[in-house]
């Protein structure tokens, strides 16, 4: 048995950081420095909680405490408590400060000068100001303020407290409203004087409480045996919270509470053994989100001009679309279960409003779409496509400049033309102009996603973001960089830089031969190549045509221009391999180049100093000039291809010997099929017999091991249907053909889980051996989870469900409920919506006119018989078989119906994709129609013929997906069988 532990991923973020870089803060010299005794105590009660016995209530030797003060709260000190700083019952200690200065804000109404907090491990760099700061939530935090020379801590989290025991090693916690649980900085205790006294504040989210990070960096830990999980003050779940456990990276048990939960600070939920409550994980395969009615004008933006890439540039407002698909590549990135608008930028100090710059996010399975306000607001933002995990799977920058981008070769300093600026500027440098707006983005080497530049052209933290920051990591895989886009690689061994990579030097990254599904560049661009050659990775630049050089002044940055035209390159410095602030702004510029040997190659000028084509480390984030691609013409927008329906082939009786040989006779056993897009399955009339015909061609006719059938009754194998499937360990993962011998005395089902040439499974269903369940019947969702709906042919109003979950120990299907049909005469066999098993549409089969009958009841769960609502449908007559699917983002109906005499046809009609599916069967908006038995006159134009009077009865219709097409076959009793072909051409 496993044991449930998981290290935190901010832990290791708060590792050893690397030393390369200048430190961050240059503090003034402090004033006043002072020698302070405190004495350290806690609050009671709130501090008694079920962390180790009664919670953190006494002092230990080893306790590590941050005292800070000083002019801004900059000073700092650490102590270290002894066994003679504790008293003897552990509830105090005393502690000596010495050259610590006062934090005096008594001109604020401010009392306390010094504050502390434990664990000393968890502060950040940087001021402190009148507040405790950590940089994790996830850990038992506590935080005090000086009161007449004594601190009184306080606990700041929330705790929940539980046991697992299973086959998992990890564990994740979230809010089932995606509710905050951490912070990447967390501003905790700020004390203020009124008319109370001392207040302590918990600054809570969205009150500049530190920025909130997602679970996959928030992991929970186990202490003592017992899991915890530290939450922000006052964590409020209105709609409960959920458990999930990992083997490795599998998810694999899922424990949820859908009951309201607020944890206050300092109190703590005990869950107990949550064991029982663990839940197998099914992976859903695809996500059923219908994006917003915006979405559906939205533009392709990989078509025209853009092309896939992992950069889109946007000169207008509107709705737009980004197919699923890895930058420059067609490969997917997978099924999308989730979009986040990860950050927006204005790429200055001006704080970002938070969808200014993209305005709103959707999605659905293959797509992310995404649109802006009426008014464009030049920025950059990045949105990202999530798993079923809410795990990102992939993530795209979005460029909004200010000006027109344009290229050059500015004079042939470089063998390409470049563009006129630093990948995500906003706007050109011009000499008269170098704003810190037209620095642009920075970028790690090998990595698509940017981080942000300077917050100004003399301030060297990261500009103005709303959304998620840059955090600092650790060195990460391609894989952990691709899940966490926001956070910056550092190399983590001790006093040390390097690599960001995990292995190092991927060379599948960016390359010198050609661009790569991680470069960053859009569409006809790509990160430029090594070129010694060239002018602009010469070693001396002052003698290339437009050499100058010129120091920051004013506004403007400083800078150097090459070439004529000349094109200005600002020094917009770097991000340090530290990831944690801009070095050498203002100094040095840094272009990558897409060449990589035992070190990348970047372009490097220093103000005033030497030039050189120089090779660093791959976690410094450097700027990138994008350049135009050999022979890149932008593409011709594709023609819109146009829905087309044609038969690939028919069977008719009055035409083919093997129709008669195999099917015909007067029983009509073949009134019903299926197809899984590989074959179309019949049975044959009166015997035990299924045959299964190639789509591709239909002369090849294989028999079907009907060995496990029981041979009785009228129809010996009364109907095939094929059955969704989602486990690769049944039938190699391909869909299952479903078998009935729905006899009065001995039903049974067949399932072939081996493939059609192996025996079936035999399902009885005992259960109503008295009952005759008619002789079709219709499924919905999967195998692993679905239901079976047949006709109780015994009764008027005679329809039951059976629950399916099949698994290898599975003997039998249970009765789960009866649904009471209309009292129509031979009431037929429901055909549920694709999205919704447990909302349906059925056609019900009579002697007169066809009825559709609606129900929003679940059908799996429902006891006692439900009366559904019941609808005459004018046009849809007897023996109507009903199909419903969406394809091309499109909804579609497809349904067969008696026209003339004994004929048969084939009609599908379509609608939106946000129209109901009664909505659709009511306009009847018929897009094809074609008959059954139609061997030499082509398909019918659309139309909706009058009905005639009916014929034999017998249709019935199945789909299935082939590829980007769909495979469509229609049978009708005694006249033939027809298979027709839906695609984009």
């Amino acid at each position: 048995m496993k044991t449930i532990f998981k290290v935190s991923v901010l832990a290791l973020m708060g590792a050893a950081l690397l030393a390369s870089c200048a430190k961050e803060f240059d503090y003034e010299p402090a004033t006043e420095k002072v020698t302070k005794t405190f004495t350290l105590t806690f609050a009671q009660p709130d501090s008694k909680v079920a962390v180790t016995n009664e919670g953190k209530t006494t002092w230990e030797v080893g306790d590590e405490i941050m005292i800070h003060g000083g002019s801004s709260g900059q000073e700092r000190q650490k102590v270290t408590l002894t066994a003679d700083d504790i008293s003897a019952d552990g509830k105090k200690a005393t502690i000596t400060v010495e050259g610590l200065a006062p934090y005096d804000r008594t001109a604020d109404n401010i009392l306390s000068q010094y504050y502390a907090q434990y664990p000393a491990s968890l502060v950040p760099e940087g001021n402190m100001y009148y507040e405790c700061r950590f940089s994790a939530t996830n850990d038992f935090l506590m935080a005090a303020c000086d009161v007449d020379d004594t601190f009184v801590f306080y606990n700041l989290c929330g705790i929940i407290a539980f046991e697992a025991n299973g086959e998992f090693d990890n564990f994740k916690f979230e809010g089932n409203g995606g509710e905050t649980v951490g912070f990447s900085t967390v501003y905790q205790v700020r004390v203020r004087n009124d008319a109370s006294g001392m207040v302590v504040n918990y600054n809570k989210p969205g009150n500049e409480s530190g920025t909130p990070v997602p679970m996959k960096s928030f992991a929970a830990e186990l202490k003592d045996g017992v899991n915890y999980v530290f939450l922000p003050a006052g964590a409020n779940f209105s709609g409960g919270f959920t458990f999930k456990f990992y083997d490795g990276t599998d998810l694999v048990k899922v424990a949820k509470s859908e009951t309201a939960v607020k944890i206050d600070p300092g109190k703590i939920l005990v869950l107990g053994d949550i064991s029982s409550h663990l839940e197998d994980y099914v992976a859903p395969t695809t996500s059923d989100h219908k994006p917003a009615a915006w979405a559906e004008a939205a533009t392709d933006l990989s078509y025209g001009k853009q092309a896939m890439a992992n950069c889109y540039v946007l000169t207008a407002p509107g709705a737009y679309k980004i197919p699923a698909l890895k930058g420059n590549s067609e490969d997917s990135v997978g099924n999308v279960f989730g979009v986040e608008l990860v950050w927006e930028t204005y790429n200055n100090a001006e704080d970002v409003t938070a969808n200014s710059v993209i305005a709103e996010v959707d999605f659905d399975n293959d797509n992310l779409y995404f649109k802006t306000p009426d008014a464009l607001k030049a920025g950059n933002a990045l949105i990202a496509a999530k798993d079923s995990e809410g795990k990102i799977i992939w993530s795209w920058h979005i460029w909004i400049p200010a000006t027109t981008i344009e290229s050059s070769t500015f004079g042939d300093i470089y063998s390409a033309p470049l563009m006129d600026r630093n990948l995500g500027a906003l706007v050109a440098a011009t000499t008269t102009s170098v704003p810190v707006e037209s620095f642009g983005l920075h970028y790690e080497w090998g990595r698509k996603d940017p981080f942000v530049g300077a917050l100004s052209i003399s301030d060297n933290h990261f500009a103005k973001v709303s959304g998620t920051p840059i955090s600092v990591g650790y060195e990460m895989t391609v894989a952990e960089t691709i899940a966490n886009p926001a956070t910056y690689a550092v190399f983590t061994e001790a006093d040390s830089w390097g690599d960001w990579l995990s292995p190092s030097n991927d060379a599948t990254l960016w390359q010198d031969a050609e661009k790569t599904i991680y470069d960053p560049c859009p569409a006809g661009y790509r990160v430029p190549k090594r070129d010694k050659n060239q002018p602009l990775h010469s070693s001396d630049l002052s003698a290339v045509t437009g050499w100058s050089e010129h120091a920051a002044e004013g506004d403007n940055a400083a800078y150097f221009t090459l070439g004529n035209p000349a094109t200005v390159f600002p020094y917009a410095g770097l991000v340090c391999e530290n990831g944690k602030y801009i070095d050498h702004l203002g100094k040095r510029n840094f272009i990558w180049t897409a060449y990589c040997s035992s070190s990348p190659y970047i372009m490097d000028v220093r103000l005033g100093d030497a030039h050189k084509l120089n090779s660093t480390v791959t976690s410094r984030g450097c700027s990138v000039r994008c350049v135009k691609i050999d022979g890149w013409v932008d593409p011709t927008p594709a023609e819109p291809k146009v829905l087309t329906v044609e038969r690939v082939w028919g069977k008719y009786s009055t035409a083919d010997a093997s129709w008669n040989a195999y099917y015909g006779g007067a029983a009509g056993g073949e009134r019903n099929v299926a197809t899984d897009g590989e074959y179309v399955y019949i049975p044959e009339t009166g015997t035990k017999k299924l045959w299964a015909i190639s789509v591709a061609n239909p002369e090849t006719v294989t028999a079907v091991d009907v060995t496990a059938v029981v041979d009785e009754g009228t129809f010996k194998i009364s109907c095939p249907r094929v059955i969704k499937n989602t486990d690769a360990s049944i039938n190699g993962g391909k869909d299952v053909l479903a078998v009935s011998n729905m006899i009065e005395g001995d039903p049974k089902m067949y399932l072939y889980l081996d493939g059609i040439n192996a025996p079936a499974k035999v399902l009885p269903m005992n259960t109503w051996a008295s009952r005759r369940l008619g002789d079709t019947f219709t499924y919905a969702g999967t195998l692993q989870q679905g239901v079976f709906f047949f006709k109780d042919f015994n009764s008027a109003q005679g329809t039951v469900t059976f629950p399916m979950a099949y698994k290898a120990e599975t003997s039998a299907l249970n009765l789960s409920a009866r649904l009471v049909a209309p009292a129509v005469t031979g009431a037929g066999a429901y055909f549920p919506f694709p999205d919704d098993m447990s909302k349906g549409v059925c056609s019900v089969r009579g002697g007169g006119a066809a009825q559709l009958v609606e129900t929003s009841a679940n059908f799996q769960t429902a006891t006692g018989g439900i009366e559904p609502t019941l609808t005459t449908l004018s046009g849809y007559y007897t023996d109507a078989a009903f199909r419903f699917f969406e394809y091309n983002d499109q909804r579609f109906i497809a349904y067969t119906r008696q026209v003339d005499g004994s004929d048969g046809r084939l009609f599908i009609i379509d609608g939106a994709k946000t129209d109901s599916w009664a909505t659709i069967l009511n306009t009847r908006h018929v897009i094809y129609h074609a008959a059954i038995q139609n061997s030499t006159e082509g398909d019918a134009a659309p139309g909706d013929p009058s009905p005639k009077s009916s014929g034999n009865s017998g249709m019935d219709l199945d789909i299935h997906a082939a590829g980007d097409a769909l495979i469509i076959a229609v049978v009708k009793q005694n006249v033939g069988l027809s298979v027709f072909k839906m695609y984009m051409k």
